[in-house]
């Protein structure tokens, strides 16, 4: 069981978040983290302070998430799946990862960087499919292994594909069933996964 704070209308007067998360806070307010973080975010220069806890709240959710993302694979890496000897969970799981939107383009964040929506960063979304069958090419050795093996070594490598397409939430499921080989129904299912050609 995982539970992070929520990066979603994280205002001060709704949330008392360094009351929940003091390290957190702690930790994004570290002099060479702060520094780093002003770069990206330069509403934390604001003389605005509800408008600067605003975007901490923001960060300090986004750090909390990925902590408990990674406490999660953590798990699956180091226990044992009763239900196929020799292996771990993260061999035998799949994991998908879609986001409702990118970053908010507004004031109090980043600044739209095009003003073509089609451009626009915070039009797009991570859509993340961890499958433990599928090829990955090391990039440094040229090395072929399944997601799954680069997965469980000592020190994985920073491999996979990544495809440049478009696609929306109604490929979520159509993906989802192709990753165990279940049929959809073309006509009564919208979207198509994202390993169709």
């Amino acid at each position: 069981y995982v539970i992070s704070g929520s990066t979603h209308a994280v205002g001060p007067k709704r949330f008392d978040f360094p009351r929940y998360y003091p390290d957190e806070f702690a930790y994004i307010e570290q002099p060479e983290i702060w520094t780093e973080l002003v770069k990206l975010y330069p509403v934390l220069n604001s003389n605005n302070e509800n408008t600067v806890m605003r975007a901490k709240n923001y960060l300090v959710g986004t750090y909390s998430f990925d902590l408990g993302f990674g406490a999660l694979i953590e798990y699956l890496k180091n226990t044992d799946d009763e239900l196929h000897a020799g292996k771990k969970l993260i061999e035998t799981t799949a994991i998908v990862m879609f986001g409702d939107h990118y970053y908010y383009t507004t004031p109090d964040f980043l600044k739209p960087e095009s003003e073509d929506p089609r451009k626009l960063a915070g039009n797009r979304s991570p859509f993340i499919v961890y499958n433990p069958r599928a090829k990955a090419v090391n990039p440094t050795t040229g090395t072929i292994t399944t997601q799954a093996e680069n997965a469980v070594q000592t020190t994985p490598a920073e491999c996979g594909i990544t495809l440049n397409r478009f696609t929306s939430t109604m490929d979520i499921y159509p993906t989802i069933c192709s990753l165990f080989g279940i049929k959809t129904d073309k006509q009564i299912t919208y979207g198509r996964s994202i390993f169709d050609d």
